[in-house]
């Protein structure tokens, strides 16, 4: 089953728990917002993608800077912050 996007970092949100701060109308999952559904900072998104993906997919750090931003610019809550580029 297939859920809403989260606008922050396109996790599939199945069921209210996943949204931030458990409610079904937040655009954003629990892992980019605080537990009262606040999205957290874009520096703090950006260093968890970066973190996870050296972890997960053994890669140095500027590969999965790279990578995070790659991602990051296409979703609603950040694509403002490069549209000066």
């Amino acid at each position: 089953m297939e859920g809403n996007p989260c606008e922050s970092c396109n996790r599939p949100m199945h069921n209210e728990k996943h949204h931030g701060g458990g409610f079904a109308g937040n655009p954003y999952c629990d892992f980019c917002t605080d537990r009262d559904g606040n999205l957290n900072s874009f520096e703090e998104i950006r260093k968890g993608m970066v973190d996870f993906a050296v972890s997960r997919d053994d890669i140095g750090t500027r590969e999965a800077a790279e990578m995070a931003n790659q991602h990051l610019r296409k979703m609603p809550a950040w694509r403002h912050l490069y549209e000066a580029e």
